[in-house]
């Protein structure tokens, strides 16, 4: 598959997310994982962010990590989001899923994005269960 986008301002899309980490990576956060993805049938806008903290097993969500702002944190994540899903669209990928990684390795962000995002459903264990051994732990 041929990428349609200019690949530098992709990056540029890709190191916007990062920095919005940047404060939660110095404070102990290993991984953090932004799921964007539309709903229904008037394709509403949805962002699920979820965090591991260094020394820990399990995640949690960015509420419960950011607590100086964690409002204005979601929307200035989507706000992103939202820019980098028109400027695909204008470049005809219309893609409605979207999940980037954020990885702190040694003292360098590492990260990947993936145009699909499976929505995370706290209730499902066994569905909890997988979803966390794809994203964090693998």
């Amino acid at each position: 598959m041929q990428i349609k986008e200019n690949a530098v301002i992709m990056a540029e899309f890709y190191d916007k997310l990062c920095a919005k980490f940047d404060f939660a990576l110095k404070y102990g956060l290993k991984k953090a994982i932004i799921g964007y993805f539309l709903s229904g049938k008037f394709f509403v806008p949805n962002l699920q962010i979820w965090v591991l903290p260094k020394n820990k097993n399990d995640f949690i969500t960015h509420n419960s990590f950011e607590k100086r702002n964690p409002v204005k944190l979601t929307d200035d994540l989507q706000e992103i989001c939202e820019e980098l899903r028109a400027y695909c669209k204008k470049h005809g990928d219309d893609w409605q899923r979207f999940t980037f990684v954020m990885e702190k390795k040694t003292e360098k962000i590492h990260y990947k994005a993936a145009y699909s995002y499976e929505a995370i459903n706290l209730i499902d264990s066994k569905f909890l269960l997988a979803w966390k051994g794809n994203y964090f732990y693998n």
